[in-house]
């Protein structure tokens, strides 16, 4: 049976760093997630997200335009964000799931640090929870000048993404 991703009971967030000295947060609130899940082998899982850029929100309007604009995200030229896993490995209580992440054009491999939130039935459906997170830094993927820092020395260089994931099997 294939497994659906519950958008309703799942988050896809990020946050970095303001000036320093705070963090903020926002999420992308439109995104196409496959899973596969099939079989109690989570080595044998996988997980696909492609994300629209300009979902992006983080609850004040000046911020998410300028995120989404072209010194950032630029996701008018950049509109989406993907994931797609390529292997996934046990490390003790948790699971590292690698895989390419492609961000403002550009694709390097990350590792998603994954926690097995477990299963249960809810109105005779199965279904499953995750949590990952992966920080990047974004130069890696040519967000910013790093000739210019002037430009976008607001935001750090590190960004932290997280994805809290339920799947149903259907």
């Amino acid at each position: 049976m294939p497994w659906e991703f519950d958008r309703g009971h799942s988050y896809i967030g990020f946050s970095a760093k303001h000036i320093g000295i705070s963090v903020i947060h926002g999420s992308f609130d439109d995104a196409n997630v496959t899973v596969d899940l099939m079989g109690d082998d989570p080595t044998k899982w996988s997980l696909k997200a492609v994300i629209n850029a300009a979902s992006l929100t983080s609850g004040i309007a000046r911020r998410d335009d300028a995120l989404k604009g072209e010194i950032y995200l630029d996701a008018e030229r950049f509109p989406t964000i993907t994931f797609e896993s390529t292997r996934v490995e046990p490390r003790a209580d948790r699971f590292a799931v690698f895989g390419p992440l492609t961000l403002h054009g550009i694709t390097r491999e990350v590792e998603l640090d994954v926690t097995y939130g477990g299963e249960q039935v809810d109105r005779e459906i199965l279904h499953r929870g995750f949590s990952a997170k992966a920080t990047i830094n974004r130069f890696d993927f040519g967000i910013g000048d790093l000739n210019d820092r002037k430009k976008t020395w607001t935001v750090s260089d590190e960004i932290n993404f997280v994805l809290d994931l339920e799947a149903a099997q259907r």
